[in-house]
């Protein structure tokens, strides 16, 4: 499931990574990306706004209906305009704009109802406290950077990922691809 989902990054990420990509659910609120989607992966499952999903007792609840559905990896990046630092000051807000970098809160907030074995949270440099805040509440510090070229992606796409790996209290096997280490 990719919550913000954009033009589906994550989708090519893992791809990439040579993942098979069953189910993809994306929560996804502007038109033009979820055109780009659309035309790219036509058997992505639209389920809307983020700020409207939540997942309980294995059934996915989205504006666009109920799906019974175990989930993998949860991978978002919610909108970088208020953490970029290309920004204006005074716009340059962090998490404290609900309608952008803020959507990081309910992108968290779903990430812990579905509890997966696997997250991705992409995004791009921000201030020091925002960072510190997303570490402390995912439980996670950033890993490693991984860029995929629109030239790699036959896609005309850039994405910036931002590999995170999830805490594991089980025995781990370590997946190397040329650019990325997961743990499964």
């Amino acid at each position: 499931m990719s919550l913000c989902d954009g033009m589906s990054c994550g989708h090519i990420a893992l791809e990439k990574a040579g993942f098979k990509v069953g189910k993809y659910f994306a929560s996804e609120i502007k038109d033009v990306a979820i055109k780009v989607t659309k035309d790219n992966y036509p058997e992505t499952i639209h389920i809307g706004d983020v700020n409207k999903i939540t997942y309980k007792d294995g059934v996915l609840h989205t504006e666009v209906g109920d799906f019974e559905t175990d989930i993998d990896i949860v991978m978002f990046g919610s909108p970088c305009q208020s953490f970029s630092r290309a920004m204006i000051k005074e716009r340059k807000i962090g998490l404290e704009d609900p309608e952008r970098s803020g959507l990081f809160y309910e992108c968290n907030r779903v990430l812990k109802e579905v509890n997966p074995k696997y997250f991705l949270m992409e995004n791009v440099v921000m201030k020091p406290e925002d960072e510190a805040v997303i570490s402390e509440m995912m439980g996670v510090k950033p890993v490693s950077y991984t860029h995929l070229r629109a030239h790699e992606t036959g896609r005309n796409l850039v994405c910036r990922l931002l590999l995170e790996k999830k805490k594991q209290k089980t025995n781990t096997k370590l997946i190397t691809t040329p650019n990325t280490r997961l743990k499964r």
